[in-house]
């Protein structure tokens, strides 16, 4: 899945992100304009709500730092090969590492 492989860098497991994680992880895999945008900010913040203890960052402050060092680390991405991917999908991108990355 894209949105594992570009937060970790490398391949992860759908196993080991089952249940609203992997709904999640879906949704962003569709993510190309507004509403597929929206979409997928709807599932994310469902799944704040239904399991937060799986996060990674639990204050905004932490979420946002994450998903800002992701972002610096990848070049927003383009290190990963997403130059060419919509903003709506760099956005979602974004969002997704926030809750995932170290």
């Amino acid at each position: 899945m894209l949105a594992l492989t570009v937060c970790f860098g490398h391949k992860q497991t759908a196993s080991k992100y089952a249940g609203n994680d992997y709904a999640v992880a879906r949704k962003l895999e569709v993510v190309t304009d507004e509403a597929t945008f929206l979409a997928f900010v709807q599932a994310l913040a469902q799944d704040r709500r239904a399991d937060g203890k799986t996060w990674e960052n639990d204050s905004i402050e932490d979420f946002l730092e994450a998903a800002g060092s992701w972002a610096d680390d990848s070049g927003f991405g383009a290190s990963q090969g997403l130059s060419a991917a919509s903003p709506w999908k760099k956005f979602a991108l974004f969002l997704y590492c926030g809750k995932i990355y170290e």
